[in-house]
Parts: structure tokens; C-alpha cells; sequence
């Protein structure tokens, strides 16, 4: 059987696994709707245009790559799913149309360079969080938004430096029955994975102490006469990075989680095992499938303390004007008294 062969009946397996084409389809609906969730959320969320601009910037990124990680899932998944259930080529001889190795890998590149993107991104946000907190009394009147595109695009450029040298590393076959990535070193996965929960976990530590920081500052006695600008950075630091240290802390499980099921099937599962058992151990897509939820939690409860603000501001308007009536009661009687 030569490898054409070969890869066409892993192929044709494939197409009638019921395991595979069910998270094929799981995968790239829950995408599809992170994706229609997360770009009505980019126009209706309010909270982030409060922040510094460069914190803006930096945050506006991060949910781009949120939105690039989950269309890059529908792509790969819902091409996938075309291929093994509709797609029927007539001029080749096996009845899957199969991936070219290199074709299979620059698919699947996009969702590689993502996944490496979101955890980077919050390095390059708690710098910037950082930076705010050191320089609190005067950040704020600094209105350059030059530092958060500069450290938007190290970013990128970082994860698409990681990607690169992980991919350097591969060796593609000449076929592949579904978009994947090509042979690489257990050492180079094992460095990569390492590297990128080292990164999580840091980036939770980092906006951990950034948090306890800003809050120790506003609880100083010393916080009373400081200017409304130090106040107001303070007030700010506080809110967006206890925003970030959730997303942190969620990014960080889940990528724990991933990270741990493809080291524990890189060591065990052979060449068959990974075809069908890598989408169901594949985890990171979960995180941008979760996200427009907890995203758009997070608005419905900024829009709830706004409108309870709102009515708190209508009722004191309402008490002082009945004050005011009964204040001008007591002078009408008093000059009534005195005639």
C-alpha cells in the first residue's frame, strides 16, 4: 500500500467516525457563534473605552486575536467537516480529497499563531498596566497612544517569531487526511508547551501583584490629599486589571488543562490515536468559545450598575426638590405669620 493509499483510507476512517465529526461540528458552530458574539460585543461594550487609550489599544487586540483565534477554528473545522461529509472529488482516485502536507499546515498556521497570541498579549498588557501603576499621578495626562501600538505590534511579532521556529522544526508528509500540523521533535513540543504554560502562569502572577499593588495604594490614609488624576488612574487600574486577572485566571485553566492532555498524548498515542483523539484533547478553542459569554456578562453588568447609579442620581434629584418644596412651605407660613 503506498502512502496515497494509505492516507485516503485514514481518510475515509475519518469521514465515518462519529467521535470526529462530532466535534468537527461542536467545534465549528461554538466558533461561528463566538464569532458573531465577540464582533456585536466590539460595538456595544463601553467599559474598555474608559481606560488609558494605550490600555485600549492593547485590550481592543486582545479581543481581535479572540475573534481571529475562533474564525481560524471555523475555517479549519468547518473545511474538515465539508470535505469528509459532502465534498466528493471525480477525477482522483481516493474518494476524500486529501490535503497536500504542506497545504494542510498553513491551514492550520492561523490557529497555532492565535493560541500563542492570546497568551502573549497579556505580557504586553501588564506591562502596560504596569507602567500605569508605577506612574500613576501622571500616566494619565500622558495621551500618546504611541506605546500601546509599539508594544501591540512586539506582540504580534513575538508570537509570529514562536510560530515560525516551532514550524521550522516540522517535517510534512507528502498527503495529510485533515488539516494538521507535520512532524516535530517531542523535544521542540515539549519546549513550546512548557514555554507557554511558564507564560500563563506568569501572566497570572504579574496581574496578581499589579492588582494587590493598586489596592494597598488606595487603601494609604495618604490617598485623601493626592490629586482627583492619581485617584482616578488608581480607580482605573484597579478596575481593568480585576477584569484582566479573571480572563488570566480563566486563560490560565484552560490552557493548563490543554497543554497537559497533548503532553500526556504526544508521549502515548501513536500515529492513529492522534488522528482521531486530537480534536476531542484539544482544548484551546474552548477559551474563545467561553469567552463572548463571560465578555458579555461582564457588559450586562456594567449596563446594570450604570442604570442603578442612574436611578440612586434620579431619586437624591427627586429628594431634593421635595426639600425644597417643604423648605419653601415654611417660608410662605413664616411671612404669612409676621403679616
Amino acid at each position: 500500500m503506498n502512502s496515497v493509499q494509505k492516507v485516503c483510507a485514514e481518510a475515509e476512517k475519518l469521514s465515518s467516525d462519529p467521535l470526529v465529526l462530532s466535534f468537527l461540528m461542536l467545534r465549528s458552530f461554538f466558533s461561528l457563534v463566538s464569532v458573531v458574539m465577540m464582533v456585536g460585543l466590539m460595538f456595544i461594550e463601553r467599559f474598555t473605552k474608559r481606560y488609558h487609550p494605550n490600555a485600549t489599544i492593547l485590550l481592543r487586540g486582545y479581543l481581535f486575536f479572540t475573534i481571529a483565534s475562533a474564525m481560524s477554528t471555523l475555517f479549519t473545522d468547518g473545511v474538515d467537516t465539508f470535505r469528509f461529509l459532502l465534498y466528493r472529488p471525480n477525477n482522483q482516485e481516493c474518494r476524500i480529497h486529501l490535503y497536500a502536507g504542506k497545504t494542510a499546515e498553513l491551514m492550520i498556521m492561523p490557529t497555532v499563531f492565535c493560541v500563542n497570541a492570546l497568551g502573549i498579549m497579556f505580557i504586553f498588557i501588564g506591562v502596560e498596566r504596569s507602567i500605569a501603576t508605577v506612574y500613576a499621578s501622571t500616566y494619565e495626562k500622558m495621551k500618546s497612544t504611541v506605546p500601546g501600538w509599539l508594544l501591540l505590534l512586539v506582540a504580534t511579532l513575538v508570537s509570529f517569531a514562536k510560530v515560525v521556529w516551532f514550524l521550522s522544526y516540522s517535517e510534512v508528509d507528502k498527503f495529510n487526511p485533515m488539516s494538521t500540523l507535520g512532524d516535530i521533535p517531542v523535544l521542540i513540543q515539549q519546549t513550546s508547551l512548557g514555554m507557554q504554560l511558564a507564560l500563563e502562569l506568569l501572566n497570572v502572577v504579574v496581574f496578581s501583584t499589579l492588582y494587590c499593588c493598586n489596592r494597598r495604594y488606595i487603601t494609604r490614609k495618604s490617598l485623601i490629599v493626592s490629586s482627583l488624576t492619581y485617584k482616578y488612574q488608581l480607580n482605573e487600574n484597579v478596575n481593568s486589571i480585576g477584569l484582566l486577572l479573571q480572563l488570566a485566571w480563566f486563560h490560565c485553566i484552560v490552557s493548563i488543562l490543554a497543554t497537559s492532555l497533548i503532553i500526556f498524548s504526544v508521549a502515548t498515542f501513536s500515529e492513529e490515536e492522534h488522528l482521531r483523539y486530537d480534536l476531542p484533547i484539544d482544548l484551546y478553542p474552548l477559551y474563545h468559545c467561553v469567552f463572548p459569554f463571560v465578555m458579555g456578562y461582564k457588559v450586562l453588568q456594567e449596563r446594570r450598575t450604570q442604570r442603578r447609579l442612574k436611578a440612586v442620581g434620579v431619586k437624591e434629584r427627586s429628594q431634593y426638590r421635595n426639600q425644597d418644596g417643604h423648605f419653601r412651605m415654611l417660608e410662605d407660613l413664616f411671612e404669612k405669620v409676621d403679616n
